[in-house]
C-alpha cells in the first residue's frame, strides 16, 4: 500500500513537471484590453467540420486534422471528446479557447464578443457588444451594435460594417484642438453602386457650434488608391492632401488663427484711423460752427450799427429838412 502511494506521488510529480511550463506560459499570458467581456458562455462540444472525429488506438475519441494512421492521428489534434489526454485539450475547453483567440484577434474593443455559426457557414461572422448564445453563433441580444467580419480581406478593408473598418476608426488619434471636442466618422465612397468604406476623417465641435474636420492621410491615400491609382501623377492632388490631412492640420489651424489675428488687428487699426479721422473731422466742423457763428455775430453787429447809422441820419436829415421850412417860413413872412 505505501510503495502504491509513493508510486502516485512520483507520478503526480512528474505531470507536475510536464505541464508546468505550459501553465506557467497560460499563466503570464497578458489579457488583452478592452476584451474583458469576451465571449465566455461557449457550450460548444463536438468536432469542427476541418477535424472530423476520429477513433485512436487507445480507445479515445478525438478531432483530427488529418488521417488516423496505426491508430493515432496524422496530423494535429484539435480537441478530445474523451476525457483531456496526452496533452490534448476537451472539445468544450477548445471552442472556448477558440472564440476567445477570434475575440482577441477580430473584434474591436468595443464590440469584443465574437461570433460565428459552426453548423452554418454561409451565416454571418461578426462581433458585438452583447453575449453570444451559448453556440457562439449569434448575439443574444439582437439588436445590439455589431460589426462583421468578412471571409475575404478585401471585403475586410472595403465594407463599411467590417470589424477591420471599425478597429481602424477606434485606432485613429485626431490631434488635439483646443476648445473642440472630436470623434471619428466614416467617409463613404461609391463602387459598384455600392457604399463602402472610403476613408477615416476627424470631426470637430466646440460648446459655440463652431465645427472644423481633417482627413485620415493613410486611409485617404488608399482610397484614393483605389480611385484612381495614378493619382500621383497630379500635382495638385498633394497640395489637397496637405490641405485636408489631419498630419498638417494643427499646422494650418495655427496659420488660420494668426491670419485672423492679423486681419483684427488690422481690422482694429482702421477702426482706429477711422475713429481719428471722425475726431478730427468733428473737431474740425465745431471750430467752423464756431467761427460761422462769429462771423454771422460780426454780420449783424455791422447791420445793427450801419442801421443805426442810417436811422440817425433820416432824423438828422429830418430835423435839417425842418429847420429849412421854419428859414422859409421865416422869409415868407419878413417879405
Amino acid at each position: 500500500m505505501k510503495q502504491i502511494y509513493v508510486l502516485g506521488m512520483i507520478v503526480a510529480i512528474l505531470l507536475l513537471l510536464w505541464l508546468g511550463s505550459d501553465i506557467l506560459k497560460l499563466a503570464q499570458q497578458p489579457v488583452q484590453e478592452g476584451f474583458a467581456t469576451a465571449t465566455t458562455n461557449i457550450t460548444l462540444n463536438f468536432c469542427p467540420s476541418w477535424a472530423p472525429q476520429a477513433q485512436t488506438a487507445k480507445g479515445n475519441t478525438d478531432c483530427c486534422e488529418g488521417d488516423i494512421v496505426d491508430g493515432k492521428c496524422n496530423g494535429k489534434t484539435f480537441c478530445t471528446l474523451s476525457p483531456p489526454h496526452d496533452g490534448i485539450q476537451s472539445c468544450l475547453d477548445a471552442w472556448k479557447k477558440y472564440y476567445a483567440n477570434k475575440s482577441a484577434s477580430q473584434c474591436p474593443p468595443t464590440l469584443p464578443n465574437y461570433f460565428e455559426d459552426q453548423k452554418n457557414k454561409q451565416a454571418p461572422m461578426g462581433c458585438s457588444s452583447s453575449l453570444t448564445m451559448d453556440d457562439g453563433s449569434k448575439p443574444k441580444d439582437g439588436g445590439a451594435p455589431r460589426c462583421r467580419v468578412y471571409r475575404t480581406e478585401k471585403e475586410n478593408r472595403e465594407m463599411r460594417d467590417s470589424c477591420f473598418v471599425e478597429k481602424g476608426r477606434l485606432a485613429v488619434k485626431c490631434p488635439p484642438f483646443a476648445g473642440y471636442t472630436s470623434k471619428v466618422e466614416l467617409v463613404t465612397m461609391k463602387e459598384g453602386g455600392v457604399d463602402k468604406f472610403g476613408s477615416y476623417v476627424c470631426t470637430y465641435a466646440n460648446p459655440m457650434g463652431q465645427r472644423n474636420s481633417c482627413n485620415d492621410e493613410k486611409s485617404l491615400i488608399a482610397m484614393w488608391d483605389r480611385q484612381n491609382p495614378n493619382w500621383r501623377m497630379n500635382n495638385s492632388k498633394y497640395a489637397e492632401l496637405r490641405n485636408i490631412s489631419c498630419s498638417t492640420f494643427i499646422e494650418r489651424e495655427r496659420q488660420k488663427e494668426l491670419e485672423r489675428q492679423r486681419a483684427e488687428a488690422e481690422r482694429r487699426r482702421a477702426e482706429e484711423e477711422k475713429r481719428k479721422r471722425e475726431a478730427q473731422a468733428n473737431r474740425f466742423r465745431s471750430f467752423f460752427s464756431r467761427f460761422r457763428q462769429s462771423a454771422q455775430n460780426q454780420v449783424n453787429k455791422v447791420k445793427q450799427a450801419l442801421e443805426e447809422q442810417k436811422r440817425r441820419a433820416a432824423e438828422q436829415k429830418r430835423a435839417a429838412d425842418r429847420k429849412l421850412q421854419e428859414m422859409r417860413n421865416r422869409l415868407k413872412v419878413c417879405k
